[in-house]
């Protein structure tokens, strides 16, 4: 998992087969697989402390990053910055880098105030690991101004991390985290928390959305405990908002919650087949479509083209002719004149009879 050498730096005795900072119940919460910490010497002898995790997806190693981003705010007070170039997204606080790239999260602590060997390392080893899909969950991008909300968001695929990361709120035990759902919680103004839960199919969605407006009924008729400030379902996402200023603005951020709906097939697409005949014609139709443009194209061409150099050929002949001197018959030429049809010339004009030197019209001699 960790290799013996990245870049310019080299390991420092063998992994360890854990994660520092993590103990395996609550690992167990971000859906991990293995994990394993190395110490890496820079070129300068500086000791750097790697930890890498492998999960089960992206989402889970995303998950963990904002966990880790969420912790180091905490600990820290200071706000994790967002870095490009590190993996599919990171943040850096400090000699501290953690990014996560596929479903790997890794977390690199130099010692001493080692930021810029951190941030060196991090670049190096994000190269060697697997980009899986390459994007942040989209179901973050779904937030009202997610631009700005993911940088204080914390993602989860646990149950228990949700409640963990939005409060231990009584409403979300009666949620269900089969079939692959996610969560993401995040912050806006103060006090406002916003929930999204995001199921795989809309039966699910349903089912819970069923428990979760029984829980709150009983929750109201118990009263003493905090209910959200608004609930909704929309698609197959659950939205809670809390400590909002009021309904109004709850309703608000509610409907701010960007959803677009995704067809999932569980087996066999039955419309596999229709899909590729509809493909197929629409490929061959613009392929006919294009064939007639092009020709079209290039008959166009051909007569634009023709008529340009027939013009031109004219036009020059046309301006030869009118500076090229005209000849006629009218004079200045030797002819015959054999039809009798036209006035006799002067004889010096003529031909002339080798014998009797008379000049000759047609067939008979030209008398004085």
């Amino acid at each position: 998992m960790l290799p013996t050498r990245v870049g310019d730096f080299r390991a420092e005795g063998a992994a360890l087969p854990h994660a520092d900072g993590y103990d395996a119940t609550e690992l167990e919460g971000f859906q991990s697989l293995s994990a394993a910490t190395r110490l890496y010497a820079s070129p300068n002898n500086n000791k750097l402390s790697v930890t890498l995790i492998k999960t089960r997806s992206d989402s889970a190693a995303y998950a963990l990053l904002t966990n880790e981003a969420a912790r180091l705010r905490e600990t820290t007070a200071s706000q994790s910055v967002k870095t490009e170039g590190i993996g599919t997204t990171g943040v850096v606080v400090r000699e501290h880098v953690a990014f996560f790239k596929g479903a790997t999260f890794v977390s690199i602590v130099g010692a001493g105030g080692e930021a810029d060997s951190a941030l060196v390392l991090a670049q190096a080893l994000a190269e060697t690991i697997d980009s899986g899909t390459g994007e942040i969950p989209v179901l973050v991008k779904h937030l009202p101004e997610w631009e700005e909300a993911h940088q204080r968001a914390v993602y989860a695929v646990t149950l228990s991390k949700l409640r963990e990361a939005a409060g231990n709120n009584s409403v979300f035990e009666v949620l269900s985290f089969e079939g692959g759902t996610e969560a993401v919680m995040t912050t806006y103004d103060s006090s406002t928390r916003l929930v999204i839960v995001e199921y795989p199919t809309p039966q699910f969605a349903a089912d819970n959305d069923s428990r979760v407006a029984a829980r709150l009924q009983q929750v109201r008729e118990q009263g003493g405990q905090t209910l959200p400030s608004a609930y909704r379902r929309v698609g197959n996402y659950l939205v809670f908002v809390f400590g909002a200023p009021d309904q109004t603005a709850a309703e608000k951020l509610i409907d701010s919650v960007k959803y677009e709906q995704v067809v999932r097939w569980l087996g066999n697409n039955p419309r596999f087949l229709e899909r590729i005949e509809r493909s197929y014609a629409v490929r061959t139709a613009g392929m006919l479509v294009g064939a007639f443009k092009l020709a079209g194209i290039g008959l166009v061409l051909c007569s634009l083209v023709g008529s340009l150099i027939g013009g031109t050929i004219f036009m020059r002949r046309r301006a030869q002719a009118a500076v090229t001197q005209t000849f006629s018959d009218a004079g200045g030429m030797v002819r015959l004149n054999i039809d009798d049809m036209v006035v006799q010339n002067a004889e010096v004009k003529l031909l002339v009879e080798a014998e009797s030197g008379s000049p000759i019209i047609g067939n008979k001699k030209a008398r004085d």
